[in-house]
């Protein structure tokens, strides 16, 4: 016996395209912050919207919607009658992240050991296995890759949305100047931060939160250096 289906009333489509709505903004919010995170989109470029709905496939309200986010993350300035420009990057962006992360990512750390799942845990050491052949395939933008999957799992073990928010935020203000540098790190400057992954991973399983914390901050502060050093 077929089970008759009520048709949509009009409140019903509504709630469907505000629903499809919210999705598109989403979708084109994440594109965009790639493309500008990872420096398709160069510091101080005016960003042509056409093109963007274009190559996103997705229209003109969701690209506005996402690119309003961005402008509050500070990734993006809207200028009225001129456009939206991507915001520019120094040295001083540097040392004013690092000073905020340090902090943050220890104190993310130092709780993500005491509430750390086994399968979270798990995940993070899968990410290093067999890293060194990765590395030699993907070069360094492959470390940059796990590197972001290991500090947002780091957030979400350490379970407290407005702190994982703030530091979503500060990690891709962070590795658009990463990606300035990214091309000149030594293979052993690589190797390094692997080491210090892997020293943060077992400080986890080990739920030694003080550890951890020492850890992580350790692993910030040498690599904002190591970028210092070649800007």
């Amino acid at each position: 016996m077929s089970i008759s289906q009520e048709p949509l009333t009009s409140t019903d489509f509504e709630r469907l395209q505000e629903k499809d709505q919210v999705l598109l903004s989403e979708k084109a919010y994440r594109q965009i912050k790639h493309k500008i995170a990872t420096l398709a989109l160069p510091p101080s470029s005016l960003i042509n919207e056409p093109e963007l709905r274009e190559e996103l496939g997705i229209g003109r309200t969701p690209i506005r919607d996402a690119l309003r986010r961005l402008e509050v993350e500070n990734l993006v300035t809207i200028i009225p009658r001129r456009g939206t420009f991507v915001s520019d990057l120094s040295i001083t962006n540097l040392q004013a992240l690092a000073e905020i992360r340090v902090e943050l990512e220890g104190l993310a750390a130092r709780l993500a050991a005491g509430r750390i799942d086994d399968e979270q845990l798990a995940h993070m050491e899968a990410l290093f296995e067999g890293f060194d052949e990765v590395i030699v395939e993907g070069g360094n933008k492959a470390l940059m890759n796990c590197d972001k999957q290991f500090h947002y799992l780091v957030y979400e073990a350490a379970d407290n949305e407005f702190m994982e928010d703030v530091l979503d935020q500060l990690y891709t203000l962070s590795l658009r100047l990463w990606y300035l540098v990214l091309d000149r790190l030594d293979q052993e400057v690589v190797k390094e931060a692997i080491g210090e992954h892997l020293k943060i991973i077992e400080a986890f399983g080990e739920r030694d939160g003080a550890r951890a914390e020492k850890e992580m901050q350790r692993h910030v502060v040498g690599f904002q250096k190591q970028m210092r050093a070649e800007l």
